[in-house]
């Protein structure tokens, strides 16, 4: 759904700004336990990102999530390197992408894409 939204073109180098990670553990018991731990942008109150960003690109939405505006962008990698949740990426021409948390669907009263694709809800979008 994220990637239909914001038109990701995986085949042309396009990241996704979602990755799902798999971990694989042995229960007490002995038994496989499998668990997905999907992340994003954490849309961060201090996010370090805004601050590092040399063209100021990426900025507070009034909502209060991390929003970009990559025209401008000089693909020097600085969000990159002070992000703990490694949601910045990289198009193949150089350019930060990463989740806006749906910001524009937000303003028309919808969920973001994920959220309102997820089969057992899990996904929730909670802004200050």
């Amino acid at each position: 759904a994220c990637m239909d939204q914001h038109d990701t073109d995986l085949a042309a180098g396009d990241p996704p700004f979602r990755t799902v990670k798999i971990v694989e553990q042995t229960a007490p018991d002995g038994s496989a336990v499998v668990s997905y731990i999907s992340s994003s942008c954490m849309h961060c109150e201090n996010a370090a990102c805004i601050d590092v960003c040399p063209i100021g690109c990426i900025q507070r939405h009034e909502s209060g999530l991390v929003i970009y505006d990559n025209t401008e962008c000089i693909g020097c990698r600085a969000c990159e390197s002070v992000c703990p949740y490694n949601a910045p990426k990289f198009r193949a021409d150089g350019k930060m992408v990463k989740c806006d948390g749906c910001y524009i669907r937000q303003e028309h009263g919808l969920d973001p894409a994920c959220v309102m694709v997820c089969p057992t809800k899990a996904l929730k979008i909670a802004l200050n």
